[in-house]
């Protein structure tokens, strides 16, 4: 009963910004750009939870957005032995999302008009598209230098965590490195500006990691291409197996 009560209170923080007027026509379209514009136009004014299903977390981020987020079958047996934790405030349902993608392990792809959750695994060998809205990005630390690990603040930390455990030690850098402190971005740009100078710089720093980092029109996309798992070599044979030395 507790946990129906908590599932109710987070429902009811929950704030869907309305679309313009110009793009009402456009709700039925279901493309991945669609899809993401939806996520990142919902704005849910808080998400408090501990240790709640995984699954009522995404069915909130569905409400909100209006999309199609469809579990597979592998990623369902994941979300039913895992749970979330989530202590949010005025941030888009795609970072609700993405925050629960990351704490559960599970990634997104797109197929038939609709978000599939999925594992990592299963969506080898098709590239892992992310996708992140730069207002969650830029719009608290901006002036302040608030450390980026802050959890629930407006600053989505799960774009620091994605660099620091993927991209910097491939770069050969420490995990614990700010590289928005090495570039100085956020003092000298506006979002927009931030948003084409990050892509740019990423593809400029890192183009031997496989990961490719483009800006449209206010969100980061980040795609990145799983290496297939390496098959260990076999083990020797035993000794007593081996042909007789001559």
């Amino acid at each position: 009963m507790a946990k129906w009560f908590a599932l109710a209170a987070l429902i009811a923080t929950c704030l869907v910004v309305p679309a313009p007027a110009g793009q009402a026509a456009g709700a039925d379209d279901n493309s991945l750009e669609a899809i993401t514009q939806r996520l990142a136009a919902a704005r849910i004014e808080s998400v408090e939870v501990e240790k709640q299903d995984a699954d009522k977390v995404l069915d909130l981020v569905r409400d909100a957005a209006r999309v199609n987020i469809v579990v597979e079958a592998d990623a369902r047996k994941v979300l039913e032995a895992k749970t979330v934790t989530l202590k949010l405030k005025a941030v888009s349902a795609l970072s609700v999302l993405q925050h629960v993608l990351r704490q559960v392990g599970l990634v997104t792809s797109y197929a038939d008009e609709a978000l599939v959750v999925t594992t990592p695994e299963a969506a080898q060998p098709h590239p892992q598209v992310t996708i992140y809205d730069i207002r969650d990005i830029t719009l608290a630390p901006k002036g302040s230098r608030l450390p980026p690990a802050l959890f629930g603040s407006q600053l989505d930390p799960l774009y620091y965590y994605w660099m620091r455990s993927h991209v910097m030690p491939v770069a050969g850098a420490g995990p614990f490195l700010d590289p928005f402190w090495e570039i100085e971005l956020l003092d000298k740009y506006p979002p927009d500006h931030i948003g084409d100078v990050i892509a740019r710089t990423f593809q400029q720093r890192f183009k031997d990691t496989g990961v490719q980092v483009s800006y449209y029109d206010g969100y980061l996309v980040v795609v990145e291409q799983p290496k297939a798992p390496r098959v260990p070599p076999l083990p020797p044979k035993p000794a007593d197996t081996l042909p007789p030395q001559k």
